[in-house]
């Protein structure tokens, strides 16, 4: 689509500067002033051409962010004191911590009450909010449920 666009500003300033030429030319002065509009048309119709560039690119780099911010990130590689979510990925699949963590220079602990973590987490990704209303649930039913549906209830020591 960005390359659509390109050829269509080019086309309208094209079409603006003949305007332009023409008008220049014409010694009729209504002629003339049709002439202008009509570049002044073609360089407007330019500029919303460019203004829809610019937010399909802007669209384009924030939905790149939120895919980055959703996918999982190797653990050594975590950011440094911030909320985030941990998972042990493995032949088994993807075992998640049912709660907010933070990678501290001491190791990784629980991001609420600042325990220790007793597990090797291999991968993290932002915490979302989302996952607050799991936690309840996970919680709730208990490890071994937890376990089933993805999550695990690794509590602190």
């Amino acid at each position: 689509m960005l390359h659509r666009l390109q050829d269509h500003i080019s086309n309208c300033y094209v079409r603006a500067a003949d305007a332009r030429r023409l008008a220049d030319t014409t010694s009729n002065a209504e002629r003339k002033a049709d002439l202008h509009l009509m570049e002044e048309s073609w360089k407007r119709l330019a500029q919303s051409y460019e203004l829809t560039e610019r937010l399909e690119h802007t669209l384009l780099e924030r939905s790149r962010e939120i895919v980055q911010r959703t996918e999982w990130q190797r653990a050594p590689n975590a950011p440094f004191d911030r909320v985030l979510e941990l998972a042990v990925i493995g032949a088994a699949g993807i075992d998640t911590i049912a709660f907010p963590c933070r990678r501290l220079l001491k190791g990784w602990v629980a991001a609420k009450t600042g325990k220790p973590l007793d597990v090797r987490p291999t991968h993290w990704r932002e915490w979302s909010d989302g996952a607050m209303p799991q936690l309840a649930r996970t919680r709730a039913r208990g490890p071994a449920t937890a376990r089933r549906a993805g999550k695990v209830a690794l509590l602190p020591r």
